[in-house]
């Protein structure tokens, strides 16, 4: 049973929307079942994800000869509001806020939200969710260094995400906003110090 609970759990974290078939192996008989995860919370951010993935990147434009890029407070509220939306239930998972959301501000794109938070439309953002399973019913340790760095991994080496994480861009920073089931949805905003 507890193996079964495990799995189930696991599933949770792997996936936020909508019902899905799902085979599993239980003492080596697989049996399909319905699942339908149910709606997860926001319950806060993840500050110790947010200082690693910005060391990070910083260490990887470093080892690129770029120039580190300087913590902002504009960034940070840009790639919070992203974030959090993306933590809405019911979202599409993507650089667009293409869902309507009783109360809650959609700023449509990348550059609307960098203009509305820092003063000028020109950025760099990159996306991703982490799993930090907070859930206390799976007995998992989770390495914050190595999770952090399976996102920062999987930027550079998407082409376009790595030409942006390396364009001359001064400030930026990062925000990792929780979802009870252990997700994490990461933001990474880049801006130039003109703005």
């Amino acid at each position: 049973m507890k193996k079964l609970i495990t799995i189930l759990l696991f599933l949770l974290t792997i996936t936020s929307y909508g019902q899905k078939l799902i085979t599993i192996t239980i003492n080596g008989v697989e049996q399909t079942v319905e699942f339908t995860p149910p709606k997860s919370e926001i319950v806060g951010t993840n500050c110790e994800a947010e200082t690693v993935i910005f060391r990070m990147l910083n260490e990887y434009r470093k080892s690129q000869d770029k120039s580190i890029i300087q913590h902002s407070k504009c960034a940070y509220e840009t790639a919070y509001h992203h974030a959090y939306y993306l933590g809405l239930d019911g979202v599409e998972y993507s650089h667009d806020e293409t869902v309507d959301v009783p109360g809650f501000d959609e700023i449509i794109t990348k550059s609307e939200r960098i203009e509305k938070y820092c003063g000028s439309g020109f950025g760099v953002e990159c996306i991703a969710s982490i799993n930090l399973n907070y859930n206390s019913f799976v007995v998992t340790t989770i390495n914050l260094e190595e999770a952090c760095k399976r996102v920062v991994d999987l930027w550079v080496a998407s082409p376009s995400h790595k030409e942006g994480l390396l364009y001359d861009l001064d400030l930026g920073s990062v925000s990792v906003v929780m979802k009870d089931n252990g997700i994490g949805l990461v933001v990474l905003v880049l801006v130039s110090r003109e703005n």
